[in-house]
C-alpha cells in the first residue's frame, strides 16, 4: 500500500522557484525515471523523458514553443500592492511506497518496482478521469492532464526510498 500526498497548488513563480531551489526532480535523473504523462502531453507532443526547458515552460503557463497555454489572472502583490499576472502551475503529487516494499526494491527485488509503477499509473488515469478539470471557452473540461512523471528509489536524505513525485498541470 503506498501512500499519496498532494501539494496544495503552486502558483508558477512558486513552481519555477522551488523546481530551480530544490533541483530534485531535474538534476542528476538517470535515464528513463522520468517521463511525461496524459492526453494533455500527448496533445502538447511530450512524449519519452521530461526535459528541463519543456518543464518549466509549462511551469509558466507555456507549451513548449513558447506559446501562452494558461490565461493568466490579474492579483495584487501583497508586498508592493502592484497587479500582477498569476497563474496555477499545478500540484505536487507524491506517492511513497511503504519502508519496508522500498528495502525490498533496494535489495534487488525488482519486481516490486514494477508493482509500484503499475499502481502510480492506474491512480493517474483515475486522476486524469476524474479530477483533472480545465476552464475552455467551451466551459469547464474534465481530463486532458499533462503531468511529469519523476521515478525516485531513494528520498532526499538518501535512504531508500521508492517513490514517484510528478507535477499535474
Amino acid at each position: 500500500m503506498a501512500m499519496m500526498s498532494v501539494s496544495p497548488g503552486m502558483a508558477a513563480g512558486q513552481a519555477g522557484g522551488y523546481f530551480s531551489r530544490e533541483d530534485y526532480y531535474l538534476g542528476g535523473l538517470e535515464e528513463g525515471s522520468s517521463h511525461w504523462y496524459g492526453r494533455g502531453a500527448t496533445a502538447l507532443g511530450l512524449d519519452g523523458p521530461v526535459a528541463e526547458e519543456e518543464f518549466r515552460a509549462l511551469c509558466r503557463g507555456e507549451d513548449p514553443e513558447g506559446n501562452r497555454i494558461v490565461a493568466p489572472k490579474l492579483s495584487r502583490d501583497p508586498e508592493s500592492g502592484l497587479l500582477v499576472e498569476t497563474h496555477r502551475a499545478g500540484n505536487d503529487c507524491t506517492f511513497s511506497a511503504p519502508k519496508s516494499v522500498s528495502i525490498a526494491y533496494a535489495a534487488g527485488m525488482d519486481l516490486v518496482r514494477e508493482a509500484h509503477d503499475a499502481a502510480v499509473l492506474s491512480v493517474l488515469s483515475h486522476m486524469e478521469e476524474h479530477y483533472s478539470h480545465y476552464r475552455s471557452p467551451e466551459g469547464i473540461r474534465c481530463g486532458d492532464m499533462v503531468a511529469a512523471k519523476f521515478d525516485h528509489a531513494t528520498s532526499r536524505n538518501v535512504d531508500p526510498q521508492l517513490g514517484v513525485s510528478g507535477v499535474r498541470a
